[in-house]
């Protein structure tokens, strides 16, 4: 039977890659046309892979630092306690990262909201009249 720490990051590492994956093609959907599926696919795939090595080595680090003299086990609770506010903490960096990019989507679909002008209005300005009230 596997140890119960090591299944718990697994199931961490599993949840933040995918995560990632997702937040990647929503904000990046458009560009797999010219990045081609493939390429799109590896580098996000090689980007979240980093941060769940990267998170997993400080995390035990921290861990095993903070144990001090106690023995070397995890206790499993505090264990996905922790995987929580990591896989929060990740989440809102990556956000933070593509902000410029939610904006941008944000604004281009406010834009015919915010500005709708009517066919006839438009017609009518193309031609140098203004409406008739």
């Amino acid at each position: 039977m596997p140890d119960p720490a090591v299944a718990a990051w697994a199931i961490l590492a599993a949840v933040i890659f995918v995560g990632y994956m997702l937040i990647a093609f929503v904000l990046y959907r458009g560009k797999i046309a010219t990045l081609g599926k493939r390429t799109f696919y590896l580098y996000s795939a090689v980007y979240a892979g980093i941060e769940v090595v990267g998170f997993g080595l400080l995390f035990l680090g921290l861990r095993f630092f903070e144990q001090d003299s106690r023995s070397a086990e995890i206790d499993l609770s505090e264990l996905l306690s922790s995987a929580l506010v990591a896989v929060a903490y990740i989440m809102v960096l990556t956000a933070l990262k593509k902000l410029p990019y939610i904006r941008e989507v944000l604004e281009v679909l406010k834009a015919p909201l915010l500005d709708p002008i009517p066919k006839q209005s438009s017609e009518l300005l193309e031609r140098g009249r203004a409406p008739s009230p």
